[in-house]
């Protein structure tokens, strides 16, 4: 299960989350190190059927080496698209 949710369902997540992020430097970064990271996932995935942990490493890398660049991106790219902002308004807005 730990496999499948890791290698297979994250990199699935990653892989189609990525064509989201089109426009600026740091979205299209984080588009790349999300391909990046799910296709390194993925071929964790080979070490599976051959049991050799050495290729396993790859999708460990990718799952979370990786993918610890891209949340502190995305933390980064969100923070920056200033919804955050509306959000705030919104409730405030809501109490009066």
């Amino acid at each position: 299960m730990d496999i499948l949710a890791r290698d297979f369902f994250f990199a699935l997540s990653m892989l189609f989350a990525a064509p989201v992020f089109k426009v600026g430097r740091l979205e299209k970064t984080v588009r790349i190190l999300m391909i990046a990271s799910s296709l390194l996932s993925l071929a964790g995935l080979i070490g599976v059927p051959l049991a050799d942990m050495n290729i396993r490493n790859i999708g460990i890398l990718g799952y979370t080496e990786v993918s610890m660049f891209v949340f502190l991106l995305l933390g980064i790219t969100f923070g920056r698209s200033g919804t955050r902002g509306n959000i705030d308004q919104f409730a405030v807005s809501e109490l009066h």
